[in-house]
């Protein structure tokens, strides 16, 4: 029997308790997000110039065959974003940092979805590959709805079902990880969530 949680970030229902801040390699800062009484935010009431990159990944791992799903938006620009990752450890001073992992982004003209690699000893840290985009127009503070399924195929998940809006696409990649944290990231512009589910 399937088996799903929502979890809703307005200020009477947010428990971020089943989640860990956790980073890529991009961020020189590790900052937690901005609690509004409808949302989490990565930027203070008023000053979305000043956004940050912020991302929670869950403490639980899961497998093939999960759904999960965001409700988010941004201002004038943005990528909120579903990340899910296995590569996950603490660097020296005990935050956690993902290593490769696997991105699927909300931006003004559609969907991507990016593989997103270590790139040791290069100016940037991470190599980005574009893996999947769907084009459509998605307007300033408009919700963006995505879901992500990850299912098997020939024995192991390698595809990703994505719908955002009523816009459905999909794509393969022999890298997705039997099993993976899930969770949100706010970057590259001011960006807020307001529900976050799981369904296994």
């Amino acid at each position: 029997m399937a088996t799903s949680k929502t979890y809703k970030f307005n200020e009477a229902e947010r428990d971020l308790s089943d989640f860990n801040y956790a980073y890529s390699l991009l961020p020189k800062e590790h900052k937690e997000f901005d609690f509004r009484e409808d949302c989490i935010a990565n930027y203070k009431e008023g000053h979305p110039e000043e956004f940050d990159y912020v991302s929670i990944i869950t403490k639980k791992k899961y497998t093939a065959g999960v759904t999960f799903r965001a409700k988010c938006s941004f201002e004038k620009f943005g990528a909120p974003l579903i990340v899910f990752t296995d590569d996950v450890s603490p660097n020296e001073k005990g935050t956690l940092i993902y290593e490769l992992h696997f991105e699927v982004v909300a931006w003004e003209k559609g969907c991507n979805v990016w593989h997103v690699a270590p790139n040791p000893g290069a100016e940037r840290p991470v190599k980005s590959s574009l893996i999947a985009f769907s084009g459509f127009s998605i307007e300033p503070n408009e919700i963006a709805d995505i879901s992500v399924t990850i299912k098997k195929q020939n024995g192991r998940p390698c595809r990703l079902e994505v719908s955002i809006n009523g816009h459905n696409f999909g794509c393969e990649n022999i890298d997705i990880p039997e099993e993976f944290h899930i969770g949100i990231t706010a970057c590259e512009g001011a960006n807020k969530f307001y529900e976050f589910s799981i369904e296994e």
